[in-house]
């Protein structure tokens, strides 16, 4: 009798944390190079976007969230850099394993969705880590044409493929293949942060005399924010390179700093070569002052005309070049 009962009470315990679990879905990391610091995880649920700062300790951590339907996880370090996305539901459980300095090649597991995305990724990780878009979209392009059943290739389409073709891809795609929730993260990611974005307006912010001031986002026919943390990037210095080649009786650039280091950006500053006006932020890219323009990551650029129009927000300079060059014609 006692083993009859028992075993009905392990029953009992074992449901109610598989009915505790279903409420939720957890991502577990271990990402050996993240140390102690505050990771953040964005991702979409019912319409609304929910944003949670997670502790890292030893490159470990732990967050849980909530999404009956599958929703895409997006992951950054505490300098706003990308790490990671993941597709999860509630009842889910991820493992993440690597280092931010080689995000993708971040190993994801736990579901066999993840397994094949996160295969993809890797697959190409080179070609993502050097922004080469043309070799990431003609890889995306490729597996979307051979697996048109297969919900992988809308999460490729809407969380990495860069190509204008994207609506013609995914017309390709099987309608049981292109769950809504997921879909829409592309009209959030792309078409409200252009065509119908909040219009940039004046915002308070540091100059480099550390005065409080207005950044007047509409002073030019094009104006160009552009968001740095480390001025040894490569990519830094290759932005810096191509913005100086914009032509500055019609466009505007401000560059604002991410980094808590002002000792640092101080003595970059001392040797700037630029002619437009230097601003930072005081707590990076969750700083008030710039919060309602999303930023997402290190070496990010928004431009936007006269009337505040965004119309373009990325990390490629050669992109924000292409976006005021066709604005104008």
């Amino acid at each position: 009798m006692r083993k009859i009962l028992y075993t009905i009470f392990i029953s009992l315990i074992s449901l109610v944390f598989m009915s505790c679990g279903s409420d939720s879905f957890t991502i577990e990391g271990q990402l050996n190079d993240a140390g102690t610091q505050n990771l953040r995880f964005v991702y979409l649920s019912d319409g609304k976007v929910s944003s949670q700062w997670i502790p890292s300790v030893g490159g470990k951590f732990t967050m849980q969230g909530n999404s009956e339907n599958l929703t895409v996880v997006y992951i950054f370090s505490s300098r706003m850099k990308f790490i990671n996305h993941t597709a999860i539901k509630n009842g889910e459980t991820i493992q993440l394993s690597g280092t931010i300095a080689d995000n993708y090649n971040i190993t994801a597991e736990g579901s066999e969705i993840n397994d094949q995305w996160n295969a993809i990724i890797r697959d190409n990780a080179a070609a993502f880590a050097k922004n080469d878009h043309n070799s990431t979209d003609k890889a995306i392009a490729d597996f979307v044409k051979n697996n048109p059943e297969n919900i992988v290739s809308t999460l490729l389409l809407t969380c990495d493929y860069t190509g204008s073709d994207f609506s013609t891809l995914l017309e390709t795609v099987d309608e049981s293949a292109k769950p809504e929730q997921i879909v829409s993260l592309y009209d959030n990611d792309i078409q409200n942060a252009t065509e119908n974005a909040i219009r940039l307006t004046p915002f308070s912010i540091r100059d480099n005399r550390d005065s409080l001031v207005i950044l007047n986002t509409k002073s030019k026919a094009f104006n160009v924010l552009y968001f740095w943390f480390d001025n040894k990037d490569k990519l830094h210095n290759e932005y810096i390179k191509k913005l100086k080649s914009l032509d500055s009786k019609s466009v505007e650039i401000s560059d604002i700093y991410l980094n808590y280091d002002t000792t640092g950006w101080r003595a970059v500053l001392k040797k700037d070569s630029t002619e437009w006006k230097h601003y930072r932020t005081v707590a990076g890219a969750v700083d008030k002052s710039i919060e309602s323009l999303n930023v997402k990551g290190m070496n990010f650029i928004i431009v936007a005309d006269s009337t505040g129009r965004q119309i373009y927000r990325g990390q490629s300079a050669d992109d924000a070049l292409s976006a005021i060059k066709n604005a104008k014609h």
